[in-house]
């Protein structure tokens, strides 16, 4: 394996592809260790029988996670029908069973159709969600089970497919937060029968899709798959400070709102360069603006 100097000294982001198997920390320890660097991380987490997409932020990168914006993720999944399982995914043991109904190509563009929109979940017992500050999943482990609030979610887009053996796939478009395995929980209720995930893929996170994703496990390191972190946070509007403003942001000091070239609302969040580069990112506080997070100096 081969990769030039850049992979470790830079600050960036980079869509890893993880694979099915290991956990989202697992496959970062293991990526960490293949590019010998200190400083790593990662934003989010996928299932350990679900690949995709996983965003990892390299040295200075880390420090901006806060600031990224995923308020919808797309994901790709497969549905076997008549068998519930305790993890509503493969990894689970069987504990229900049910007949499976007929249904036609119009049947899953209704359900589709229905599903659109926003909708109530409940957190499912085997997951990360925390509650009085326990993991969900390490009580399910333990075969406790408690009550959970109904969330909202909102999925923006779903389309299902029927495939062979009694299974369905499915490519949902949804808002941060939403569970897919109890997506599939819930379209299998809709076609009045029970079901749980045989495979699921995060497709696209952050308006990009898993074309960008990196398998650093191949030999060939493509370096254009680097994403800057300005890029990454391009969702946020742009302030060019003059080289006086920026020394005053980064030795903790406020600019006024007149100092500034554009019109900023209490609580906006904003990129800052000086020379067009990124140095940081800053914020109004009521009449003045601070830096809220910024690269070292060092």
């Amino acid at each position: 394996m081969s990769f030039d100097s850049s992979w470790k000294t830079n600050s960036y982001f980079v869509f890893v592809d993880k694979p099915v198997g290991p956990t989202s920390h697992d496959e970062l320890k293991s990526f960490k260790r293949a590019l010998k660097i200190k400083k790593l991380g990662h934003h989010g987490s996928l299932d350990p029988f679900a690949s995709g997409l996983l965003l990892v932020g390299v040295n200075e990168a880390t420090k901006f996670f806060q600031f990224v914006e995923d308020d919808f993720k797309t994901y790709a999944a497969v549905l076997k029908l008549g068998e519930a399982t305790d993890t509503l995914d493969h990894t689970g043991q069987v504990v229900k069973t049910a007949a499976l109904p007929d249904w036609t190509e119009k049947d899953l563009a209704r359900i589709a159709q229905e599903f659109t929109g926003d909708r109530q979940q409940i957190p499912p017992m085997y997951s990360a969600k925390k509650v009085d500050g326990k993991k969900l999943c390490d009580l399910a482990r333990k075969g406790i089970e408690i009550k959970r609030e109904p969330i909202t979610i909102h999925i923006h887009s779903l389309e299902l497919k029927a495939e062979q053996n009694n299974h369905i796939s499915f490519v949902a478009r949804v808002s941060r937060g939403t569970y897919i395995r109890v997506l599939g929980e819930q379209i299998a209720e809709a076609l009045g029968t029970v079901g749980h995930l045989t495979a699921l893929r995060r497709t696209e996170l952050c308006d990009l899709s898993d074309d960008l994703a990196l398998d650093w496990r191949e030999d060939q390191w493509d370096c254009q798959k680097q994403i800057g972190i300005a890029d990454l946070l391009k969702h946020l509007p742009a302030l060019e400070c003059t080289e006086k403003q920026s020394s005053a942001l980064k030795n903790g000091q406020f600019l006024t709102l007149s100092e500034l070239p554009v019109p900023l609302a209490n609580g906006d969040l904003f990129r800052l360069f000086e020379d067009n580069q990124f140095f940081g990112v800053g914020e109004r506080k009521g009449p003045v603006l601070k830096a809220k997070r910024l690269l070292s100096t060092n």
